[in-house]
């Protein structure tokens, strides 16, 4: 499992040395700052590479303060935890602080235990939002799986495995188009959402001629407007679009 990443923002340097050194410790990957701008530079420029699993930061900054650098992480990683450290506890600042994104709060002066209970407790509730994200990925999964169990027609099980992809995919339209035996075109299995307004067969010519190899490895092409192919393989061999 690789580091967890920490970004900690104070305009005291004390602040951001102590918190360093503690979270090190606990064997997390951390970065120091003390202004809000230079937080925000390293939220942006991180963000493509991975980003900050926690952002602990204090409110009072002088140039911008916590919460603007909050909001601006959360605005790049709507699942950044969080903590905030500061010495002011008002219900004001707490409430403005959850709307924020704020998942827990450390009031200074402070100790180190706080500190790392803290941050192990956002970072669960990041975990646990990122396996609940990653279930929910799954399902359309487990909906296949259960249609290729339950269903013994081919031609309905086509069209409830398209209904499934054209779902998750968000198409207003949809057909499922396999290799026909007895010509050189590839053939309409199903269709969903009006389908039929979309071609019922294609030659080879029109098929590998607009072909573009995606750089994961799967091959879509466009039809029309608005409309996008996706060729179903088994290993090496196209056996559907």
């Amino acid at each position: 499992m690789s580091q967890e990443r920490i970004l900690i923002v104070d305009d005291e340097v004390t602040i951001v040395e102590l918190c360093t050194e503690v979270l090190k410790l606990h064997g997390y990957a951390v970065r120091g700052v003390t202004s809000g701008r230079e937080a925000i530079a390293l939220l942006e420029s991180e963000f493509p590479h991975g980003g900050f699993d926690l952002l602990i930061t204090d409110i009072k900054i002088p140039d911008v303060d916590g919460l603007t650098v909050l909001r601006r992480g959360r605005e790049l990683d709507p699942y950044l935890a969080s903590v905030i450290i500061t010495g002011y506890g008002t219900i004001e600042t707490a409430i403005e602080a959850l709307h924020a994104g704020a998942q827990r709060f450390v009031l200074k002066p402070f100790d180190t235990d706080d500190l790392s209970e803290a941050v192990e407790e956002a970072l669960d509730l990041r975990r646990k939002e990122q396996e609940r994200l990653s279930l929910r990925a799954q399902m359309p999964l487990l909906e296949i799986s259960h249609a290729l169990l339950a269903e013994g027609n081919a031609d309905i099980l086509a069209e409830r495995l398209l209904e499934i992809v054209a779902r998750q995919m968000k198409a207003d339209q949809a057909v499922f188009l396999l290799p026909d035996d007895d010509t050189d075109e590839w053939r309409a299995a199903a269709h969903v959402n009006g389908g039929a307004a979309l071609p019922d067969r294609i030659t080879p010519a029109e098929l590998w001629q607009t072909l573009i190899r995606q750089p994961e490895g799967t091959v879509s092409l466009s039809l029309a407007d608005n409309e996008i192919a996706i060729a179903l393989r088994s290993g090496q061999k196209p056996i559907g679009l």
